[in-house]
């Protein structure tokens, strides 16, 4: 005579009561939150990268991928795939070109490159030229906002050194692109 099949236990039925609202949650998060990717990032990797053996915050919402030699940097915040709210998005590059040529000439590569960002792209109006003084380096920064203000293109360039930074997205990243020109700067 062969025995009935065991009885399932009554806490795996609860089993499909839990993995279920969790996948829809985590489904919904991924397509209309922006800012998941960025908490998975930093779950992996933590809060901050080196840049020049400095100690670089990346903030919550953003990705970071520094170069292998620790001389150039980007962050990235992408729209969600499917945006039912206003979500910003931006990308920040920072680099410090060492090769000869740019150490050599970089006084003429710097007066050039600023009368190049003095003349706004296409669709871009400039906004302001800023300039800041650390104690490494003097960076001037030009701003162009969009015709309807809500993009913003940040050129920075260093006068002592082939030290560039960018910034191409919503208005709110500026502090933070002026944040990390403080840092690595110091």
């Amino acid at each position: 005579m062969t025995s009935p099949p065991p009885k399932r236990k009554p806490w795996l039925r609860w089993d499909r009561l839990i993995i279920m609202p969790v996948a829809l949650i985590s489904l919904f998060c991924f397509l209309f939150c922006s800012a998941t990717l960025g908490w998975m990032w930093h779950l992996v990797y933590g809060r901050f990268i080196v840049f020049e053996g400095k100690r670089v915050r990346v903030p919550l919402e953003m990705i970071a991928f520094p170069t292998a030699d620790g001389r150039s940097f980007g962050m990235v915040r992408m729209r969600a795939p499917i945006a039912l709210f206003p979500s910003p998005a931006g990308s920040i590059l920072i680099s410090l070109n060492h090769t000869p040529f740019t150490r050599k000439n970089w006084p003429l590569t710097f007066d050039r490159l600023g009368r190049l960002d003095e003349k706004p792209s296409r669709g871009f109006r400039l906004e302001r030229v800023s300039r800041w003084e650390f104690p490494e380096r003097k960076i001037t920064c030009w701003e162009q906002s969009s015709a309807d203000s809500k993009t913003l293109s940040i050129e920075c360039l260093s006068e002592n050194d082939p030290f560039s930074a960018s910034l191409y997205g919503s208005r709110q990243y500026r502090d933070v692109l002026v944040q990390l020109l403080e840092t690595v700067s110091k």
